[in-house]
């Protein structure tokens, strides 16, 4: 087999283990992606750095700001802003850093010369090559989820089934019989999938043993190389198989990890406390991340309206405002009463599944910092994304009572949010009515 195939990896946006079920404070997320040869970072403040190959210009992201999620591919980068647009830098021969006039864009994926952009009414858009029609995606409705590989491309769809589009010469898009799945990764011919159990399933290049995965349990992300994969467990602790001719499966003894991503003989992972270990191959730098730190600090909390809601989860935070029902359904209308909510439900059992609860509390996060940095319309997006979601969801990982009440306070929410983008100001709205 040739060993040097190209290869990208992507990360699709759920950096799960950065999550905490215990208080919804805002907190930007940081993350990694990683490619053949390069390797991106996403700090906490939505700025983002880059080390290894930088032939094409795919590591010029310094003045890159606002960021939601990063994405890799062979020599070219690709970032999500928080207002839903999309930037690019580096290798654009086949056109995949063309993505200067989307918009509306919740989730971005990145192949190894092609670029998909999940866009928050569940459909999917695609530019770069398509020689194995891994870009004919222009059908594709109800998607949560998309990951992409060297040259076929992966749709999660709301009900748990999976859609593919591109090369298939190791079977790599044989998922119509997947069901149940909550999550979804990539390696270079490779197409990886979570269960709603935590196990995980492959398909695809497996000649490395890089499909046995029968034995994994507990998985919250997944993410492939070129022969390899890795398992993020929901203790931190990080799995692999496959070929380990360079030690890129070498990751038994780290611990504390909230995100993996792999690319073609190396793993890198982000802990909690901010940094990035790296195992494997680094010929050309890629794994140059022990001085990096994807944290930083914050601001302290605070609540300008003395409302018991700090700001950061506060839609209103000059005045008192938290309580407004904007279609009087019963059902209030800020950040913060959808946050109560959802640790409510999580009290009285009603979100079974701790994939549900981690999938949820990821979309309501992004929506905090949306709102904390005052980009309503990427708030207004990211709450579209939590309603599909919600939707998604079975009977056995969430009642369906508490996922319809869940789905009315986003709508109200999502309304209000509308409103003040027509007036440019939070603060306009809050003044607006009469409390």
């Amino acid at each position: 087999m040739e060993r040097s195939r190209i290869f990208f990896f992507v990360v699709v946006g759920l950096t799960i283990g950065v999550l905490g079920l215990n208080g919804l404070a805002f907190s930007a997320q940081s993350q990694i992606a990683t490619s053949r040869t390069h390797t991106v970072g996403l700090k906490s403040d939505g700025t983002v750095i880059a080390v290894g190959n930088n032939n094409y210009g795919q590591c010029d992201v310094e003045n890159w700001t606002d960021i939601i999620q990063v994405a890799a591919g062979n020599y070219f980068t690709v970032g999500l802003k928080s207002d839903g647009s999309v930037v690019a830098a580096g290798n654009n021969d086949n056109s995949q850093c063309e993505v200067s006039t989307w918009t509306g864009i919740i989730r971005i994926a990145a192949g190894g010369s092609h670029t998909i952009g999940l866009k928050s009414d569940g459909s999917v858009i695609a530019v770069g090559a398509n020689n194995y029609s891994q870009c004919e995606v222009d059908g594709w409705q109800d998607i949560t989820h998309i990951a992409a590989g060297n040259a076929h491309t992966i749709g999660l769809q709301s009900n748990g089934t999976v859609i593919t589009a591109g090369d298939n010469f190791y079977g790599q898009c044989d998922v119509g019989a997947w069901a149940d799945i909550t999550d979804i990764a990539s390696g270079s011919d490779l197409s990886l999938g979570i269960k709603s159990d935590g196990t995980a399933v492959a398909q695809g290049d497996c000649d490395y043993g890089n499909c046995s995965l029968g034995g994994w349990t507990d998985i919250v992300q997944l993410a492939g190389g070129s022969y390899h994969a890795v398992g993020l467990k929901s203790d931190g602790t990080v799995v692999s198989v496959g070929e380990n001719d360079d030690g890129q499966t070498d990751v038994a003894a780290w611990t504390g990890v909230k995100q993996i991503a792999s690319g073609n003989f190396h793993t890198l992972a982000l802990k909690n406390d901010g940094t990035v270990v790296a195992a494997g191959s680094n010929y050309m730098g890629q794994c140059d991340v022990s001085d990096w730190n994807l944290e930083v600090p914050e601001t302290p909390d605070l609540d300008s309206d003395g409302d018991g809601v700090l700001d950061t989860d506060d839609l209103c935070p000059e005045e008192d405002a938290n309580g407004y029902d904007a279609d009087q359904d019963g059902c209030a209308d800020s950040l913060a009463g959808l946050a109560a909510l959802f640790k409510a439900k999580i009290s009285d059992g009603a979100i079974r599944s701790k994939w549900a609860r981690l999938l949820i509390l990821w979309e309501l996060k992004k929506a905090q910092w949306a709102v904390h940095k005052g980009k309503n319309r990427s708030a207004i997006y990211t709450l579209h994304a939590l309603k599909l979601v919600l939707r998604s969801l079975k009977s056995s990982q969430m009642d369906k009572g508490a996922a319809d009440l869940m789905t009315a306070y986003v709508n109200n929410v999502i309304w209000q949010l509308s409103d003040q983008q027509t007036a440019k100001k939070t603060t306009k709205l809050c003044s607006k009515y009469a409390w």
